[in-house]
């Protein structure tokens, strides 16, 4: 039988990371390890929330680190505690739909060779959003990303992502700025299937390319986009002229960024 953990990366979450954890809570098949791992947060208000969390009758571990390791790593360390088949991501600021679970969990039940499968989400501003698909939106169907779609745009968000616990992959410690990107290629690159659902089963209360829009971490960003490029080329995963024109889509699609946000 299938089981699901679910990591929580935390770092100054007071605010957020009980909504997070209830829309965990609220899922109609439920998970059976919520990990969080509180990345060295030094507010009171995120250790306070944290220690009632773990009054809670919950089926919770938390894990506090004393150094701040950034969302990579403390996803691993997380990815590492988990005891179930499948392991899920949510970010402390988000939330999921009450059939996230169920639906993602089921399909990938019933094709046992998917390694890595994502879906749709919502930008939302305060509460949790209804998930209603929009009148006349065609049926949602799950669809396999490949080869070239993911390397020509990231198909995945980090709180839509659900895995086998048992792949050989992690998420590159220590990188801050594309470093989920890099994880989802690798995967796919080495032939792993991935497959995409669009509906929108998720909640995000920022942007992924971040609320402000600076162009300071655009670039953070693409500079992140183009070392994934160099370390796939380095591990044989993609050629090195391949890399290049990937590279040079990528810094197109940058430059598009900017214009919008410095326009």
């Amino acid at each position: 039988m299938s089981s699901v953990s679910v990591v929580i990366p935390c770092y100054r979450a007071g605010e957020s990371i009980r909504r997070a954890v209830a829309s965990v809570m609220a899922q109609e098949r439920q998970v059976e390890q919520i990990i969080i791992v509180d990345d060295a947060s030094p507010d009171t208000a995120t250790k306070e929330t944290l220690a009632a969390l773990a009054k809670e009758d919950l089926p919770l571990q938390i894990r506090s680190l004393s150094t701040n390791v950034g969302p990579a790593t403390a996803r691993n360390i997380g990815w590492e505690m988990a005891e179930t088949s499948h392991v899920a991501f949510l970010d402390a600021d988000d939330s999921w739909a009450p059939g996230k679970i169920a639906a993602q969990l089921g399909w990938m039940e019933r094709h046992h060779n998917i390694e890595l499968s994502g879906h749709a989400y919502v930008i939302a501003h305060d509460g949790v959003p209804s998930f209603v698909l929009p009148s006349g939106r065609e049926t949602p169907a799950w669809r396999s990303v490949t080869k070239s779609q993911i390397l020509a745009r990231n198909r995945f968000t980090t709180p839509t992502v659900m895995v086998r616990r048992e792949i050989p992959e992690r998420f590159p410690d220590g990188r801050r700025y594309a470093e989920d990107y890099l994880l989802w290629m690798r995967i796919i690159l080495r032939g792993g299937r991935a497959d995409w659902f669009d509906q929108p089963l998720a909640a995000l209360y920022k942007r992924p390319f971040g609320e402000s829009g600076l162009s300071a971490h655009l670039w953070r960003m693409e500079r992140g986009e183009l070392a994934n490029l160099r370390s796939l080329a380095r591990d044989g995963l993609i050629s090195r002229p391949a890399a290049l024109a990937v590279a040079a889509w990528s810094l197109s699609k940058f430059l598009v960024r900017c214009g919008r946000v410095l326009g």
